[in-house]
């Protein structure tokens, strides 16, 4: 099968359908044109009218759209799955009814093994397609980006389907000969709310992978992951792209706070050359986040991303610190009370 020369992805339909991992219903994987992050839909059409408006998506050209395109529309997958409590909604009870009874039937006859159960949200739902094997995953951060590999870096494998074998790919994204990063340490992004300041994780430093002196292009190789043989091809995709994008919450468990192995075999083999370029300005790099700036700053500079989260952190500090009562200033001396 080859990819349509109008379509602007290059998922094939064939292997976008899968069912999933918490419920056992097929659901069906587009991109969206918004983000070009991927969300499951349900494979039948409904009635537009039928149903309220944050609930229609329409495709086109291979991509998902929100809203609907003419007299009917799509259903994304977490607004109907089994694995998640949601608010009654009238239009999609008596579907998501259905939904329940059927996952209860198929485990019941022992047809059905759900996927270890936790407390779920919508975004755990459209993230199974990055569910791997692995217990380690590495935290990559592109400027201010910061994304959620499946697996260890150097382990990320191409999702370009191949000629030869008409599989997936078994090439690693990852270029053996050349580091295309630096392992550094940033601050945990904190999580909204007062709770994202009062947590533990609050001011501590992780292990990150920094691809920040790679130019755009080279980034988004990573970023749709593909190798090099595939990159920038017409090679149509056997799996959707797996990364995620980082929460501080969500992700908690897969913080790396002490150096990864993979960071000591990285410093014996040569950098990018584009990346030494911009790792070596002087005075360039914030104190906070590591952020390259493309002017020459002072030492200790901080961008506005982080002097944004210093400043909201300092407030929050001073508001629950115990105001000291002014004393009174003793009585100056009176020329009556004077000795002369």
């Amino acid at each position: 099968m080859w990819v349509h020369r109008s379509s602007a992805s290059k998922t094939l339909r064939a292997g976008a359908t899968k069912r999933c991992i918490y419920c056992n219903h097929p659901i069906e994987w587009y991109e969206r044109a918004d983000n070009g992050e991927r969300l499951p839909l349900l494979l039948q059409m409904f009635p537009a009218h039928l149903l309220p408006v944050r609930y229609r998506w329409s495709v086109a050209n291979g991509l998902v759209y929100f809203g609907e395109d003419g007299s009917h529309c799509r259903v994304a997958h977490p607004a109907v799955c089994s694995a998640l409590d949601h608010e009654y909604e009238k239009a999609l009870e008596g579907l998501r009814r259905s939904y329940r009874v059927s996952t209860a039937t198929w485990i019941q006859k022992g047809e059905f093994v759900p996927a270890p159960l936790k407390e779920l949200c919508e975004d755990d739902v459209v993230e199974q397609v990055a569910q791997t094997t692995s217990n380690i995953r590495h935290v990559v951060r592109y400027n201010y980006v910061l994304l959620l590999a499946p697996c260890e870096v150097d382990q990320i494998q191409c999702v370009a389907r191949a000629s030869s074998t008409g599989e997936r790919c078994k090439k690693k994204v990852c270029m053996e000969e050349v580091a295309e990063g630096l392992w550094v340490q940033a601050e945990i992004p904190p999580a909204p709310g007062r709770g994202g300041q009062e947590s533990l994780m609050a001011g501590q430093m992780m292990w990150v992978y920094d691809m920040s002196g790679l130019d755009p292009q080279s980034f988004m190789r990573w970023k749709e992951q593909t190798c090099t043989v595939h990159h920038d091809t017409s090679t149509p995709q056997a799996e959707m792209p797996e990364w995620a994008w980082f929460n501080t919450w969500r992700h908690g468990q897969f913080i790396t706070y002490d150096e990864p192995e993979m960071a000591r075999e990285a410093r014996k083999r040569r950098a990018s050359p584009l990346f030494v370029q911009v790792a070596a300005r002087t005075g360039s790099k914030c104190a906070q986040c590591g952020q390259y700036s493309h002017t020459k700053q002072e030492a200790g500079w901080l961008c506005a991303k982080c002097a944004a989260i210093v400043l909201r952190r300092e407030q929050t500090h001073r508001k629950w610190q115990v105001q000291t009562q002014p004393q009174t200033p003793a009585a100056s001396p009176t020329p009556e009370d004077s000795p002369a």
